[in-house]
């Protein structure tokens, strides 16, 4: 069985348009992005992404999953999205549970880690592919689980572009250690990376 997982917010959905309700730089609670969270069923469709994704998760050794920060709170929108611009709907939706805090990075890198277990031994030296439009969650994955392909597509979202425009340059995160992906390892020695939490 492969893996693939695959983002949603700059990715296969394009959420520009809600530019507007994204909050401050560097705040990090759930209420601070909730207003651009539940603003997500306005998001344009990416097509030649979905139709990836479909083609994808049509094969028969292939064990997809959409990997998404987005909290629990907007599983429905975000499952009615899906349905109305034909994306697969039986690929499973990982989402953030509400009261993890985590930046994304160590958050996608567990979800990772946690599926690969189900099927492999040895996680960190699966072969699986990421599709994922953040650089910085693209450096991350790699430099924690060494044979994993990434595909890194153009980005449709806001919030990767502010910070992208704001910094003029993608932050890269710091070597990685195993303590990292869990909730209590390895957040003090992350706090410089600009990885916006709570989308992407």
């Amino acid at each position: 069985m492969y893996f693939v997982f695959c983002d949603l917010d700059g990715c296969i959905t394009d959420n520009r348009a809600r530019a507007d309700k994204l909050p401050p730089l560097g705040s990090e609670t759930v209420e601070d992005w909730e207003p651009f969270n539940q603003a997500c069923g306005q998001d344009l469709p990416v097509p030649f992404m979905i139709d990836l994704i479909n083609m994808l998760s049509s094969i028969p050794a292939v064990r997809m999953f959409y990997l998404t920060a987005r909290p629990e709170t907007v599983r429905a929108q975000t499952v009615n999205w899906l349905n109305r611009h034909d994306a697969p709907l039986l690929v499973p939706l990982l989402m953030r549970d509400v009261s993890d805090l985590r930046q994304n990075h160590l958050y996608k890198a567990e979800a990772i880690m946690r599926q690969l277990s189900v099927a492999h031994d040895n996680p960190l030296e699966a072969e699986f592919t990421m599709i994922d439009d953040d650089p910085a969650i693209c450096a991350y994955i790699k430099g924690v689980f060494r044979n994993a392909r990434i595909l890194k597509p153009q980005t449709f979202c806001a919030a990767v572009l502010r910070r992208a425009d704001v910094t003029g340059a993608f932050t890269q995160p710091k070597t990685p250690t195993f303590a990292d992906l869990y909730k209590d390892g390895g957040s003090s020695s992350n706090e410089e990376l600009t990885t916006e939490n709570q989308v992407a």
